[in-house]
């Protein structure tokens, strides 16, 4: 089957994607984590350094359509970056880490809605298949 969108977008075959947006989504126009997060967060960083040891991971951020393409680019590579330092507290090398912000190019919902919105304001992670 051919990659798809975010796939090709990272330069990958084929890709596994870890995706967090229906219990861990940003709030409007922030990157901090919530604490709700964070046991799901440490979760992950256990999980890569055990199953996926030595397998890259991008650390892609995410933000509903709101606001300029300038600001949501920003915003979302901070988002990223936010989960990639603190899976890097969690034992997850910073050199296996590729953080990169996508802004609202990936939406997984309708920005047409409050409730799209905020699951579009999200960060995955992905690691090539």
């Amino acid at each position: 089957k051919d990659a798809g969108p975010l796939a090709r977008r990272l330069g990958l075959g084929r890709v596994l994607v870890f995706d967090y947006s229906s219990t861990a989504t940003f709030d409007v126009d922030s990157f901090e984590l919530k604490p709700g997060v964070l046991s799901t967060l440490t979760d992950q960083a256990r999980l890569l350094g055990t199953a996926f040891a030595g397998v890259d991971v991008h650390v892609c951020g995410h933000t509903d359509s709101s606001g300029s393409e300038s600001h949501n680019l920003e915003l979302s590579l901070q988002r990223a970056q936010a989960v990639a330092s603190f899976l890097g507290q969690g034992g997850v090398h910073a050199g296996r880490l590729k953080v990169l912000g996508l802004a609202s190019e990936f939406p997984v919902a309708d920005n047409a809605t409050p409730e799209g919105k905020a699951l579009n304001r999200r960060t995955e992670l992905v690691l090539p298949k």
